[in-house]
């Protein structure tokens, strides 16, 4: 259930966060804004945060660590919230600026992908937003274009990653690729 904008900034009161409204599919809850948490209105006055995304794994919610949502927070309103970061300077204050992460699609076909045992599962792919990739079955598998022969080549990582700072970043707090990457990259999910 969703939070409104105003009832999030309502009941976090006067905390340096700004609030905005969660994006629910039918597999996960996320937020537009990297570093996001997600907020659950717990009162009028008080809330329980977590870092987004929450991913439906079978019929279970889990949170970024992969632990199940706790059973009081399944039916909750829901939010999204992320700090509220200035520069200031001798006479404005600006926003910092948030660093996007590279945008890469899904592989639909197989000549996009690896065979085994790295192979897409192209019946459930990775979802994919600006801030975060996941997958409802198996790891996130970035697929580049192997330079020397042109043929794909996967570097897996974990079932769901998210951008941190322009950096997409696994739930261990690492970044998810120790190099840049050749194009064209597709993602999938592991079988």
């Amino acid at each position: 259930m969703k939070l409104s904008v105003e009832d999030c900034t309502t009941v976090i009161g006067d905390e340096r966060v700004t609030c905005a409204e969660a994006i629910f599919t039918p597999t996960s809850v996320s937020c537009t804004a990297a570093g996001s948490m997600l907020v659950f209105k717990t009162s009028d006055s008080q809330t329980e945060q977590h870092p987004a995304p929450l991913t439906c794994v079978g019929t279970e919610w889990r949170m970024v660590d992969g632990w199940p949502l706790p059973a009081p927070l399944l039916t909750l309103p829901i939010a999204c919230s992320s700090p509220t970061t200035t520069v200031t300077t001798s006479t404005t204050t600006e926003p910092t600026p948030v660093k996007k992460c590279p945008a890469y699609t899904a592989a639909t076909m197989a000549s996009q992908c690896m065979p085994p045992p790295n192979a897409c599962n192209l019946a459930n792919p990775p979802m994919i937003s600006e801030t975060s990739i996941s997958c409802i079955v198996g790891f996130v598998l970035f697929i580049e274009t192997n330079p020397a022969n042109g043929n794909p080549r996967a570097l897996p990582s974990d079932g769901a990653v998210t951008c941190v700072n322009g950096v997409w970043t696994d739930t261990s707090g690492m970044p998810a690729l120790s190099f840049s990457l050749n194009p064209p990259v597709h993602l999938g999910c592991t079988l």
